[in-house]
């Protein structure tokens, strides 16, 4: 059958008309089951048959585990609704899909370069996020050095203690250890963590790479954000949960639970605008072009009878050569 003219202009929604990132569901893991585009939406054909609709317009991540299928007329409709997909293993390594950003505007990706060039706006950023981590204010005179002193402190004192009340007193962090043990609970509930990030950064259309405290990873300003939240989500989540007979998925709960209760999404999105708010360009939403000493023009006109060209290029341009 064919679908009317409004029934397919559905299969792209205008960027206006999606919901805020702050509004939406955290995560949803699905394992075992094949994602496919519906006639009306995306589905999740499991085992048994059954079709489950994936709400892919209200969700921030999709978290596709072990034994998990999807079509390419899925995917592309989740993230053109701007749902960040996680390819992931049982033990939550994975990685991440870029989606559509839930802004039309350039204006926060320009200011996260800003602030990030600067030495000045990235230290103050820095102080930012580490004061996020604290629950008491912080001296303005410490440095950063002292900062990333208190922020071990603190770690290796959350981990202590978590990892005595779970009953293993003898526990080391490492990151190389199978799943249904506290580290590997630890990685999957931090690469959740790490989706939402990820989410974020995707709706507001910035570059991962850009980390104010981190540096050289590609995805550095994920690390900034998600570790403002491990000592109160991930870290309980993990620790509460490695004793479970499914602790991968007592985990997700305990992750799924705590970003809900604590609403981290809403927190995560509240503390990006609050960094990149101060470097935004006076240009605001206009569509531009840099002029050089003119700082900026007008976008959206033809030049050709404005701007003087050169002989050489005009003929250039006339031949259809490139000029370099």
């Amino acid at each position: 059958m064919t679908y009317s003219k409004a029934a397919t202009g559905l299969q792209r929604v205008a960027v206006a008309r999606l919901p805020r990132i702050d509004s939406r569901i955290s995560f949803l893991s699905l394992d075992r089951c094949k994602v496919v585009q519906g006639r009306t939406g995306v589905l999740a054909v499991l085992e048994d048959g059954n079709e489950v609709p994936v709400p892919g317009g209200s969700l921030v991540v999709l978290m596709l585990g072990p034994g998990v299928s999807i079509t390419t007329r899925a995917w592309r409709t989740l993230a053109n609704s701007g749902c960040v997909v996680m390819a992931s293993t049982a033990a939550g390594d994975g990685c991440f899909t870029s989606a559509t950003p839930l802004t039309s505007s350039g204006k926060w990706a320009c200011s996260q370069a800003r602030m990030w060039a600067d030495e000045n706006a990235r230290m103050q950023g820095a102080r930012m996020l580490y004061r996020q981590r604290f629950p008491d204010d912080l001296p303005e005179d410490l440095s950063i050095a002292q900062l990333r002193g208190l922020e071990g402190k603190r770690m290796r004192a959350v981990y202590r203690e978590r990892a005595a009340e779970a009953g293993l007193p003898n526990w080391r962090r490492r990151v190389d250890e199978g799943e249904n043990t506290a580290n590997g609970c630890l990685n999957l509930a931090n690469s959740l963590l790490y989706g939402l990030a990820a989410a974020v950064c995707s709706a507001f259309g910035l570059s991962p790479a850009l980390g104010l405290i981190h540096q050289g990873a590609s995805n550095a300003f994920l690390f900034d954000l998600a570790d403002c939240y491990k000592t109160t989500v991930s870290i309980p989540a993990a620790f509460e949960s490695c004793r479970q007979p499914d602790a991968g998925e007592a985990t997700r709960r305990a992750v799924r639970s705590s970003f809900k209760r604590q609403r981290v999404l809403a927190s995560m999105v509240k503390l990006v605008t609050e960094l990149l708010e101060p470097h935004l360009a006076a240009t605001g939403d206009l569509d531009v072009l840099y002029g050089g000493s003119e700082e900026w023009v007008p976008g959206h006109r033809n030049y050709a009878r404005e701007t003087p060209i050169s002989p050489e290029v005009a003929a250039l341009s006339e031949s259809g050569e490139e000029p370099f």
